[in-house]
């Protein structure tokens, strides 16, 4: 979200790493206040097209160019997402939504990006989507 542009369609996108990321929500709410401070939403989903994604914990993770933060996301439900990854197990719980509010990061452009573990073993895989998260 650049100068108050809101992203409101949903983007569909693949990415080399072999997470396919799709984003329905990068933006500053404009109800929503915590303590009095701007809420940041970002919404969407995150998959691993070959995988049983049952297995991998999904966190969110910001970066400008001086620190990196890493957020935990909490899983949506999105039944839709089954039939167009037939490869793919366990996809019901891929949509994710993070918040984040004005006073835990300074204002700046964040990269997003979408970090993956393993629970079954040491893989961990890191996506960075291209896409920026503007806080004010």
């Amino acid at each position: 979200a650049k100068d108050g542009e809101s992203v409101s369609k949903t983007a569909y996108e693949t990415y080399s790493a072999g997470i396919y990321v799709g984003f329905d929500r990068i933006e500053k709410d404009m109800f929503i206040k915590s303590n009095g401070k701007d809420v940041y939403i970002i919404q969407g989903y995150a998959i691993l097209p070959e995988a049983d994604n049952c297995r991998y914990q999904f966190d969110m993770v910001l970066k400008d160019k001086d620190v990196t933060y890493r957020l935990p996301i909490m899983k949506k439900l999105r039944p839709n997402m089954s039939a167009g990854f037939p490869n793919a197990k366990n996809l019901e719980l891929c949509g994710f939504y993070c918040w984040v509010t004005a006073a835990e990061l300074p204002a700046g452009d964040y990269g997003i990006g979408i970090f993956a573990a393993d629970s079954c073993s040491r893989q961990k895989i890191y996506q960075d989507t291209g896409r920026v998260l503007t806080i004010e």
